[in-house]
């Protein structure tokens, strides 16, 4: 009889959701929903960057780069990057 409820609690907790307090401190998962969003929050950063860099402005600090337990850690940005966006710039004021 113990048996049964051993597996039956088993059954129950192996059956939660990923994001269940449960797993929180045992083994913290980075869900979609989290990806997603901090996805979002890089590309949005990144496009704000380049529209306040074609109106001329220069963005202060570090693009946003949230990290979270299973991306790679990017590498720094190489100059190519923002000569890409001063190239950018020259052909929006040229007008082409």
């Amino acid at each position: 009889m113990q048996v049964e409820g051993v597996r039956r609690l088993l059954a129950l907790i192996t059956g939660l959701p990923m994001d269940a307090a449960v797993w929180r401190e045992e083994r913290p998962q980075w869900t979609t929903d989290h990806e997603l969003l901090a996805t979002a929050a890089e590309v949005n950063d990144a496009g704000f960057r380049a529209v306040f860099q074609a109106l001329g402005g220069k963005p202060k600090g570090k693009p946003l780069q949230i990290e979270h337990p299973h991306r790679k850690p990017r590498k720094s940005t190489s100059g190519s990057e923002s000569a890409g966006m001063k190239d950018l710039q020259r052909e929006a004021m040229r007008g082409g």
